[in-house]
């Protein structure tokens, strides 16, 4: 269950699939989709209409709870075995531990709720809501759950799951495994093309990455800007007069490989609830990353072998005097080691994904 399915777009979907077409291709399972969709159902897909689209938050947030519920009264009818449950939209996990209490059911947490209501301030940790929601979700766990990493794997046990199996499956590579490809040595480089590519919302820090951008030298820097979200508007519009930045609309196709250094951004409330995927997606092509946020989150200890960490402005003025080609070109060398490693973390995470269906089928058997 998730809102988004391939042939919709959208980043937890498209993942979502890479896994359905892996446990497929063992011919162990059978696998039935339920998304948010206006498209007709079939076989193994049944697509449930959205309520509302709308950028007023409460109204917003009435229609996600709503959408959650009926995804997984529209699964409950399928009778299934297992059910997989991921954190789009909001309140999946909700009404998972409300309604699926006889079920054996898996979480993949892709972001965390109600952890993100508390990030967006839209409500405290005095709320009666937030309180009731914590309360169901310990009260009725799911049997096991997929984390991005193993730092929000842990903040989910200290703070909800104390008892709930887990294993861990990064987010941001598109390809379990690819052929060797290798680039010419970017050593002879004079130009450092940076990016930043993808979303950019309230997760973010846009402020700093302002600043980046206005820090890069023309004669020696460029960056290609291509981004969609709450404040994509206000990052395009700060920029829009600097001649050395590339602006390309969030359907054109980008070339990944070009961008030497990729901007990734956390902010710190934001640590362990989201693991933004572009930073997987820029060392699988064999870029490096330049991240803003937490020493301690995921997305660092991924790919901290192939980028910088800046936490601050006294940071990113030391990281833009100092950054040479020479230095992304060692950088960029790593990205391959990195690749491969994240590669076969992901192929066991897949791996590890079968063996505990077979095994929580095994269990429900024996219960009956």
């Amino acid at each position: 269950m998730n809102r988004n399915f391939p042939p919709d777009h959208g980043a937890t979907g498209f993942y979502a699939q890479k896994l359905t077409d892996y446990l497929l291709s063992t011919g162990l399972f059978d696998i039935h989709v339920v998304s948010i969709s206006d498209r007709q159902n079939s076989a193994n897909h049944t697509n449930v209409r959205g309520l509302y689209s709308s950028k007023v938050k409460w109204k917003r947030m009435f229609s996600t709870f709503y959408e959650s519920w009926k995804l997984i009264h529209k699964a409950l009818k399928s009778r299934a075995d297992i059910y997989l449950i991921l954190t789009d939209p909001p309140f999946l996990n909700f009404w998972a531990s409300k309604l699926l209490k006889q079920q054996t059911w898996v979480l993949w947490t892709m972001d965390l709720y109600p952890d993100a209501f508390l990030a967006n301030n839209l409500i405290s940790k005095n709320n009666y809501f937030y309180s009731y929601y914590v309360k169901v979700l310990r009260l009725n766990p799911p049997a096991h759950f997929i984390a991005l990493g193993e730092n929000q794997a842990k903040y989910l046990i200290e703070e909800v799951y104390s008892d709930a199996p887990f294993h861990v499956s990064p987010v941001g590579l598109q390809e379990l495994k690819e052929e060797a490809s290798y680039m010419d040595d970017p050593s002879e480089k004079t130009l450092i093309v940076f990016g930043y590519v993808g979303s950019i919302g309230e997760a973010h820090d846009e402020l700093l990455i302002i600043e980046c951008i206005k820090q890069l030298d023309p004669e020696k820097h460029r960056l290609i800007l291509s981004c969609y979200g709450s404040k994509a508007k206000k990052l395009k519009k700060a920029v829009e007069n600097l001649t050395f930045v590339q602006v390309a609309a969030p359907n054109q196709k980008i070339d990944l490989s070009e961008i030497d250094v990729h901007i990734v951004s956390l902010s710190e409330k934001w640590t362990h609830i989201c693991v933004p995927s572009k930073a997987l997606s820029a060392i699988e092509a064999k870029g490096t990353v330049l991240f803003f946020g937490r020493g301690d989150s995921d997305t660092w200890q991924y790919v901290k072998g192939a980028g910088w960490l800046v936490s601050n402005h006294e940071e990113l003025n030391e990281f833009i005097k100092i950054i040479s080609p020479r230095e992304v070109s060692e950088k960029r060398k790593k990205a391959y080691i990195c690749h491969e490693s994240l590669a076969m973390k992901k192929e066991r995470s897949f791996q590890k994904t079968q063996e505990i269906f077979l095994h929580l089928e095994q269990i429900r058997k024996t219960k009956k």
